[in-house]
Parts: C-alpha cells; sequence; structure tokens
C-alpha cells in the first residue's frame, strides 16, 4: 500500500510525512512544485496532473490525505480527483476541513458530505486555528518584517493547536484497519486571544510591537483578494465560534 499525501509544502502534510516515515508507511508527497525522491508533482487544478501520483507510486495508492487548494471552486476541484482516484482503486480518503465548517457546509463541507455519499472509506479532520501559523507563512514575514500581527479577530478566543497534533489523528484515519467513516474535531488545551499569543511570541523570540485588529471591512477586502480562508477563519473567532476547548457530543 502507499499513501498519497497532498498539499506537500503545506502545515500539515510535513509532520504527517514524518509520522509516516517513521512507522514505515510507504507513502509519496504531492504539491505543485514537489522536486526529489518520495516526491511527485500534483496541481487539483490541472487534470493532466492526476495520473501522476499513480505512476510513480512503487505500491497500489489506497489511501489519501486532501488538503484543500485555495480556489473558489474547491468542491468541483476535489471531486474531479476524488472520483479519478476512485477509478484508481483508492479505498480510503482523508479530508483536512476545520471547526467550523460542518459537513454539507461551505468550502470542505461539501467535500466532507459527498464523501458520506460515495461508498468509500473516510475520515474528516475539523482542527482550530494551527499555532504553527505564527511560525510559518500566515504571520511569520509580518512579524519579520514589522514586528507585528494583523488580526481581525479582535478579543476572540480560540483554542490553538499543533500541526503535529493534527498530524496524528490524520495518520490514525488513514491507516487504521477499521475505518472511522466520521469527523474529529481538534483543539488545543487552552483558549487564547491574539493578544495572549503575541506577548509569548516576545518572550521566545522576536518582540512583537504593535497587535493590528483590522475591521471586518478589511478583512473583507482580504477576502476579495483571494485570503479568503484566514478572513472567514478569524470572523468565526472573533464571533467567539471557535471560543471552546471540548464539548460533549463532538468526536
Amino acid at each position: 500500500m502507499t499513501i498519497l499525501v497532498t498539499g506537500g509544502k503545506g502545515t500539515t502534510a510535513k509532520p504527517l510525512a514524518e509520522v509516516l516515515k517513521k512507522n514505515n508507511i510507504p507513502f509519496l508527497v504531492a504539491s505543485r512544485s514537489s522536486s526529489g525522491q518520495g516526491q511527485v508533482r500534483f496541481d487539483w487544478c490541472d487534470e493532466s496532473t492526476y495520473e501522476l501520483p499513480f505512476q510513480a507510486a512503487t505500491d497500489p495508492i489506497t489511501a489519501i490525505y486532501m488538503v484543500a487548494p485555495k480556489v473558489p471552486d474547491v468542491f468541483e476541484r476535489m471531486k474531479a480527483f476524488i472520483d479519478f482516484a476512485r477509478g484508481k482503486g483508492v479505498k480510503r480518503f482523508v479530508l483536512l476541513s476545520a471547526t467550523p465548517v460542518p459537513m454539507g457546509g461551505p468550502m470542505y463541507g461539501k467535500v466532507h458530505e459527498y464523501l458520506t455519499q460515495i461508498g468509500v472509506e473516510y475520515g474528516v479532520v475539523r482542527p482550530t486555528w494551527f499555532m504553527d501559523n505564527l511560525i510559518m507563512d500566515v504571520f511569520n514575514k509580518e512579524i519579520i518584517d514589522k514586528g507585528q500581527i494583523s488580526s481581525g479577530a479582535k478579543n476572540g478566543k480560540l483554542p490553538w493547536v499543533s500541526a503535529e497534533d493534527i498530524a496524528a489523528v490524520a495518520y490514525r484515519l488513514l491507516t487504521d484497519e477499521k475505518p472511522h467513516n466520521t469527523d474529529y474535531t481538534v483543539r488545543g488545551p487552552e483558549l487564547l486571544t491574539y493578544d495572549q499569543v503575541s506577548l509569548f511570541q516576545q518572550f521566545c523570540w522576536r518582540k512583537i510591537s504593535q497587535l493590528t485588529h483590522y475591521s471586518p471591512i478589511i478583512g473583507r477586502r482580504n477576502h476579495l483578494k483571494g485570503d479568503w480562508e484566514t478572513s472567514k477563519t478569524q470572523f468565526y473567532i472573533r464571533r467567539g465560534a471557535l471560543s471552546e476547548i471540548h464539548r460533549d457530543g463532538n468526536k
């Protein structure tokens, strides 16, 4: 068996690949700019690349970890590859979604719903905001260049979670013999505002001189410029929709 890990340059794909390697599970890492051993080129928006992972895999691909592309028609793009992969014999699909996106909801929610309808083995990981974003491209450049964090979340709190924890859940969904066929929310252990997180950053490695809370109007501008995923998540944070550590009834 081989596991295909999409989103090869993303926040969760790297720790997932490390866990798979540690446990001697064959895998391929797919991204638009992949190069090197164990990597393969793949683009959700280019159907001519769909065949490449199956050509590169030494053993049949049996499961796929799916990180959605940042495009408006995300469902159509992901559905096309899911259908293609099913035709190649893939039995299990694990989707990286988000806590505020329910099955049948916008973006990944439609993909989640589709997986439940087509008779495949599946799992859905629904994490809150990644703490790793502070040291990666989402905020890292602004922290280094300007010593500040810009956020539309205002005083909203959320349980920041590590990408390693998300990868650990995804690993089980991909490799457990019995399919889970459900979704799991992944939350951190403590509710923190952006102001509190900025204090941690100052003590750790970089003083943050300013925490800028931009308005919903600026958030809308970010949405229109293409950063719709970040702007929507911060809207939920601002409204307090993610201010939970655990809620009875959620896995």
